[in-house]
């Protein structure tokens, strides 16, 4: 986490157009009432997209000299990802295959590998990502924000643009601004987060269904990320989105961290999806951590499971010892070895006392002559 997994701030930016603007609060719930028209519309989709993302350097995480860190990327890294997602009401499943910097090669300019799923089928939320090992994760609740990955923005925005709301909890600060020709609006939404002013904005386009076309988001007015958004009709004359362009900068406002052009190589509405996509099969080799019933195990062959002990898990028994063997056969081996080191240990206090005792009556034998 896809492990990452961190939540990202959903509906995102670019640069303020410049129109006069004027408040008009009147039409928010045309505006609304169009996207819950619009969710509805979508709520059964296939989406497959392919990212081009530039990393700048330091990116990931700019140098701290203090700290003896390095820039990741240590310089500029194109990276490619290609991400399908499956959405069926509150169902969901995003898979996500992409060259990452946050690998091995991140500090020197190489792109890792790397692989993440997660799927909700109503009752289960599972992840899987792979990393040195594969791993997995279950969980007995829907996922705090699958769509929360920077890359996926533009999805959200245009397939989900309520479920922003939400999450924000932003539509009692959210306003209408509308141009002075009336041709453009935006929503906007202004709260203080951490003492500071954060406005969202979210510019909608009348003619075509009020969908959202442009994000904005600003802190204190200096601008942190943005989205542009292009469009084009399927055949039901539905607008779909093609291709976007998103924008991130460091928390400094003054440089960029990346920059994401995404393009939808397929989109398909009302697909015939089976019930098995939104439930992950976890890969053999994988290690699970499984909440919903308080265990780990490594998934095997023909669905078997080999259950991770509570010991082996704080005596840090390395995965690929695990993965060979049986619940408890390494605890009973160390066991075994502890109970033969302690013999061995008594048995060598034992000649040492008896080597000392010799050596003292041997110098007493001595000193009487």
């Amino acid at each position: 986490m896809f492990i990452f997994k961190p939540s990202l701030i959903p509906i995102l930016i670019c640069l303020f157009c410049g129109h006069v603007l004027a408040e008009d609060t009147s039409g928010l719930e045309d505006v609304y009432s169009a996207w819950r028209i619009r969710e509805a519309a979508f709520g059964r989709v296939k989406v497959q997209w392919q990212d081009q993302i530039t990393w700048e350097k330091g990116g990931i995480q700019a140098a701290n000299a203090m700290f003896g860190l390095q820039d990741i990327p240590s310089a500029q890294l194109p990276c490619t990802a290609l991400t399908t997602l499956c959405l069926a009401g509150d169902r969901i499943r995003i898979e996500r295959d992409e060259q990452s910097p946050d690998g091995e090669g991140a500090t020197s300019s190489k792109p890792g590998r790397n692989h993440r799923v997660e799927s909700f089928d109503g009752v289960e939320d599972r992840f899987y990502f792979t990393t040195r090992q594969p791993t997995g994760e279950i969980h007995g609740q829907p996922p705090e924000d699958p769509l929360a990955h920077f890359s996926a923005m533009a999805i959200r925005a245009s397939l989900r643009p309520l479920a922003f709301f939400k999450k924000a909890n932003a539509q009692k600060n959210a306003k209408l601004i509308r141009s002075a020709s009336g041709s453009t609006l935006a929503i906007e939404i202004n709260q203080i987060v951490q003492g500071r002013k954060d406005s969202q904005e979210i510019w909608v386009d009348p003619k075509r269904d009020f969908i959202p076309y442009r994000l904005i988001h600003t802190v204190d007015g200096l601008p942190l990320e943005s989205c542009e958004i292009e469009y084009a009709r399927d055949g039901q004359a539905r607008w779909t989105p093609r291709r976007w362009t998103i924008t991130l900068n460091q928390p400094d406002f003054r440089t960029r961290r990346c920059v994401c052009v995404g393009t939808v190589s397929d989109f398909q509405v009302n697909p015939s999806l089976e019930e098995s996509e939104f439930r992950i099969s976890f890969p053999e080799g994988t290690w699970v951590a499984d909440a919903v019933h308080n265990q780990s195990f490594i998934q095997r062959a023909n669905g078997e499971r080999r259950l991770i002990l509570p010991e082996e898990i704080e005596r840090r028994i390395r995965y690929h010892d695990l993965l060979t063997t049986e619940p408890g056969a390494l605890l009973e081996q160390s066991r075994t070895l502890t109970a033969v080191l302690r013999v061995v240990f008594m048995i060598g206090n034992i000649i040492v006392l008896i080597l000392v005792s010799r050596w003292l009556m041997a110098r007493r034998s001595a000193q009487q002559h």
